[in-house]
Parts: C-alpha cells; structure tokens; sequence
C-alpha cells in the first residue's frame, strides 16, 4: 500500500503546482477532426476487457492491437497482421509459459 499512496501523493502535489504556477496556457490543443481516435480506443478496450473472459486474452488482444495499428495507426496490412501475431504470441509466451499467471486464454 506505501508504493500506491506516494504515486497518489506525487500527482496531487503536481496538481496543486500546476493549479498555482500554470495558470494561463498560451496555445491549448484544439479538438479536430481526429478526435474520433480517442472515442474507438476507449471502445476497444471496453471491448477487450469484455471479451477477454469470455474468449481468453488471444482472439481479444490480437484483435486489438490489429484496430489499432490499421485504423488508429494506419499502418500496413502486412505489418499490422505480423506485429498483431507476434504480439500476441510474446505476451502468451511471457504470461502463460514463462509467468504462469492464471488468466483467461484459450490455448
């Protein structure tokens, strides 16, 4: 509980030094066209963590990072087909083999 409470103690002390000593902003980001990125990443992990109990982490997570490098990334097919796989592939070998953690997956 001591790590949690100093990471809640820094980012209320850099709150309250922002609200004093940052109070005007001369050029703020503006909203453009772009803006429907946020709303689909927001979604698709909503999605995820959904699916990830019903379907196990792969279908989920490879399906995730492929929305995200194609649309949000705009990427190519090829590589967004080969990072997605090998993606899922090393955090499958990490978690499951190597880690043994107890989440859900298919394989």
């Amino acid at each position: 509980g001591l790590w949690p409470l100093i990471c809640g103690g820094c980012t209320v002390a850099a709150s309250v030094a922002l609200l004093f000593f940052c109070r005007r902003i001369e050029h703020p980001e503006k909203f453009t066209r772009n803006g429907w990125a946020v709303g689909v990443g927001i979604a698709s992990l909503a999605a995820f963590a959904a699916l990830m109990p019903l379907l196990g982490f792969e279908i989920p997570l490879l399906l995730l990072l492929f929305l995200w490098l194609k649309v949000l990334g705009r990427e190519s097919w090829r590589t967004s087909i080969l990072v997605a796989i090998g993606t899922t592939a090393g955090f499958y070998v990490l978690f499951i083999l190597g880690l043994k953690l107890t989440i859900p997956h298919l394989i």
